[in-house]
C-alpha cells in the first residue's frame, strides 16, 4: 500500500507539471509570435507563424487534458485501479516518445539550442519519472487486492 501511495504522489506531480507545461505553451505563444515578426523576413512570417502558431496552441491545449488524465489516473493508482495504472503508462510512455520522435522528425541540429535541448531532457526526466515508479509498482500490486468493480 505504501508503493501505491508513493507511485500516486509522483504521478500526481508530474500531472501538475504537464498542466504548467500546457499553460507555458499558451502563454509562450504570442512571444514566439513577437519574436517571429521581430527576427524573420517578412515574406517568411507570411506563411511561418499559422502552422507554428497553430502548432503550439494545439500542444498547450492538450497537455492541459494530459495532465488531469494523469492526475485522475493517481487516485486509481492509490487504491490499485488496473484502469488507472494503464493510463498511466499510456501518458509515460506518450510523454517519453515526444523527444524520440522530435529527435527522428527533425534530426539533431535542433538539440543545439539550449532551450530546446533543456525542454527535452525536462520531458524525458518527466516520462521517466511516470514510467520508471509504475514499473517499481508493478511487482508488488499484491500488497492490498484492488476493490472489485462489480460483483
Amino acid at each position: 500500500m505504501r508503493r501505491r501511495h508513493i507511485v500516486a504522489n509522483i504521478l500526481l506531480g508530474d500531472g501538475v507539471f504537464l498542466i504548467l507545461a500546457g499553460f507555458l505553451h499558451l502563454l509562450a505563444t504570442p512571444v514566439a509570435r513577437a519574436w517571429m515578426e521581430r527576427d524573420i523576413t517578412a515574406q517568411t512570417f507570411r506563411s511561418l507563424p499559422v502552422p507554428f502558431l497553430l502548432n503550439h496552441l494545439t500542444v498547450g491545449m492538450l497537455l492541459l487534458p494530459f495532465g488531469v488524465s494523469t492526475m485522475y489516473s493517481a487516485a486509481g493508482v492509490r487504491v490499485g485501479q488496473v484502469w488507472a495504472r494503464n493510463i498511466a503508462i499510456t501518458n509515460g510512455l506518450a510523454v517519453l516518445l515526444i523527444p524520440l520522435l522530435i529527435l527522428f522528425f527533425m534530426g539533431g541540429a535542433f538539440f543545439d539550442a539550449p532551450l530546446f535541448l533543456y525542454m527535452a531532457v525536462l520531458t524525458t526526466l518527466i516520462g521517466l519519472s511516470m514510467l520508471l515508479p509504475l514499473i517499481w509498482l508493478r511487482g508488488h500490486d499484491g500488497e492490498d487486492p484492488p476493490p472489485r468493480m462489480h460483483p
